[in-house]
């Protein structure tokens, strides 16, 4: 039998050690099947045949995980599951999901930063023995977990998700968090877009830039956190108010024209929401023959690997640094999880990287 098996390897008395690989193996099925707060759980008879374990033994350790608060009910009775038991201090073992969307035709699709994210914490995970699991939600009808079960996931990163989603995720009892965005439901980790904003708008500030434009998106709150950053501190230096450009999330390079054709006047410096916006921006300025950063100063966003070439100024959002931080948290609530279930917030500084687009304003 496993429980001689085990006793043989062990100096440790025969009952504790039974009783120890009884708890292994019942946290290994719960785990394994998916087993959620609520469940009915086999009988006490069936348990000592699954396990080919003594029937004190069985009672005794359901007896010990009632007092934990683990299962309800009484061993000779209806039993089920309350919640799912600590798993040991350690990261290895453990799997860690990463639940996100992104439509493979999606424009973006290639340099979503869903991969940046999924090789951090991989890499991460990896050195401590622990896997991840990428799970794409997206579908056309909207999200979907489709055929995912939660319960068999030891943590759950996500990203990309609305609130009733991550809400049905954090109701199976262990820790979520998401990553880049803010939630009302779990823990999160993001940058700050504040602040973000107030270093881009500080930078051209600085150079002596007072007619400055602001280039956002409107439906987003990231844009929106920027720019406010942006009116606050020009408000704070007595400067003039940003005019403020809106752009659709997926603008073409003929929108672009028109509002700089319609906009620009006598602007000398353009802080645009993220390097993209600002490439295209770049792109129509120079064939109108503007020279940057000569005639115009130009801030972005992000530091995208794929626009480094442009050789913009701007703020720099490190996903290596967000999924460092993602995996601290997640490290602590497997590990030394806190008595308080308050929800934690991290908000990381960015820097900002001068670069050739932007220069002192001339006299």
């Amino acid at each position: 039998m496993l429980g001689k098996e085990r006793q043989r390897r062990s100096t440790a008395p025969e009952m504790a050690q039974l009783r120890r690989l009884c708890r292994e193996r019942l946290f290994a099925e719960w785990r394994s099947a998916g087993t959620l707060p609520g469940a009915s759980l086999p009988g006490v008879r069936l348990l000592s045949d699954r396990y080919q374990l003594p029937l004190s033994v069985i009672r005794t350790v359901l007896s010990e995980l009632k007092a934990e608060g683990v299962i309800a009910g009484e061993p000779r009775a209806a039993m089920t599951l309350q919640r799912l038991p600590l798993a040991p201090k350690t990261i290895a073992g453990r799997r860690i999901a990463l639940i996100s969307k992104m439509e493979s035709s999606h424009p973006y699709a290639r340099e979503n930063t869903n991969i940046a994210i999924w090789q951090g914490m991989e890499r991460l995970l990896n050195e401590q023995g622990g896997t991840l699991e990428f799970l794409n939600t997206w579908s056309p009808g909207g999200n979907s977990l489709g055929g995912l079960n939660p319960g068999t996931f030891d943590a759950i990163l996500v990203q990309h998700e609305d609130d009733s989603l991550i809400a049905k995720l954090a109701s199976v009892g262990i820790p979520v968090v998401r990553i880049d965005d803010d939630s009302s439901c779990c823990h999160s980790v993001m940058f700050d877009d504040f602040d973000c904003g107030r270093k881009a708008m500080e930078h051209l500030l600085d150079l002596g830039h007072t007619r400055i434009a602001v280039a956002h998106y409107p439906e987003f709150e990231w844009s929106r956190e920027r720019l406010s950053a942006a009116r606050t501190l020009c408000a704070e230096r007595g400067a003039a108010e940003p005019l403020v450009w809106e752009f659709p999330y997926l603008p073409n390079l003929i929108m672009v024209a028109e509002v700089l054709d319609r906009y620009l006047g006598d602007r000398t410096a353009i802080f645009a929401a993220n390097d993209r916006l600002a490439s295209m921006i770049a792109t129509m300025l120079e064939e109108r023959g503007h020279r940057i950063p000569v005639d115009i100063s130009l801030v972005g966003c992000d530091d995208l690997p794929v626009l480094r070439s442009r050789n913009l100024t701007t703020v720099q959002r490190s996903y290596t640094e967000l999924s460092l931080a993602a995996y601290e948290l997640l490290k602590e609530e497997l590990l030394n999880p806190p008595a308080s279930p308050a929800f934690r917030k991290i908000r990381l500084k960015c820097p900002l990287l001068v670069r050739s687009s932007s220069q002192q304003k001339e006299k």
